[in-house]
């Protein structure tokens, strides 16, 4: 069984009225979640760790998991609102907006021994949850606690406009990364990372998406330092 453990919020997407004003429409989100749903829908047991609101948009999060096969038993349930991100686009640039304030994701709390490991192989991690003190601190014992023998996956999935001090976030996501097995990272997360510097050297694998031109569809994989390279389209294992 895979864990996913993080983000779940609600997402507020540019659309249009049908006389054409500018409108919100919300669905289901969350970089955490979105991994657990997609998993599920792969017939892999899944299971979500982190907090949901009892809430109208809470509900909307737990229903719509629940109906991609998401297991939502190791989940925290909580009367604090749910996280919404808003966003706008205006010309080429998209802007963001997050309410994230004491919601259900952001005060969720790890509970040693509450949260059931029978069968689980794999935790993945990271997004939003990482950002604040608390939410990377209570991942950060959850990891402690079970990689010995799970599997750590990790996608930082920056967020640059909620980062206060990014040396400080640069260094817990160097600290997450030394604890991962697997490091899944954008180009755009890694320029933020680490602009021009090599990856540091670790016992992990490192995915990084292909680079695409903007005149081709070829991709070419940049190799990282010190780190094993896994190719994404052959990375299934083999019977």
């Amino acid at each position: 069984m895979l864990l996913s453990c993080g983000d779940a919020l609600i997402d507020f997407l540019p659309s249009r009225t049908a006389d054409g004003r500018e409108a919100m429409t919300p669905a289901v989100g969350g970089s955490c979640l979105n991994i657990a749903i997609g998993s599920a829908r792969l017939d892999v047991p899944t299971g979500f760790v982190g907090g949901i609101a009892t809430d109208t948009f809470g509900r909307m999060i737990a229903d719509h998991a629940a109906a991609s096969g998401v297991d939502l038993s190791r989940a925290t349930r909580s009367d604090d609102q749910a996280t919404l991100a808003f966003a706008r686009v205006t010309g080429t640039e998209t802007q963001y907006a997050f309410y994230d304030a004491d919601t259900a994701a952001r005060n969720w709390t790890y509970r040693r021994d509450a949260i059931a490991l029978d069968g689980v192989t794999c935790l993945h991690t990271g997004s939003t949850t990482l950002v604040h003190d608390k939410g990377a601190a209570e991942t950060l014992a959850f990891i402690e606690d079970i990689r010995a023998n799970v599997t750590i996956s990790l996608d930082p999935n920056c967020r640059p406009n909620l980062v206060r001090d990014k040396d400080a976030y640069r260094v817990r996501m160097l600290a997450f990364c030394g604890k991962a097995d697997i490091v899944k990272m954008s180009d755009v997360d890694f320029a933020y990372l680490f602009g021009d510097e090599p990856m540091p050297r670790g016992p992990g694998r490192c995915c990084r998406p292909a680079r695409r031109s903007s005149s081709s569809r070829a991709a070419t994989r940049v190799p990282l330092p010190g780190i094993k390279r896994l190719d994404r389209s052959t990375s299934r294992r083999r019977s």
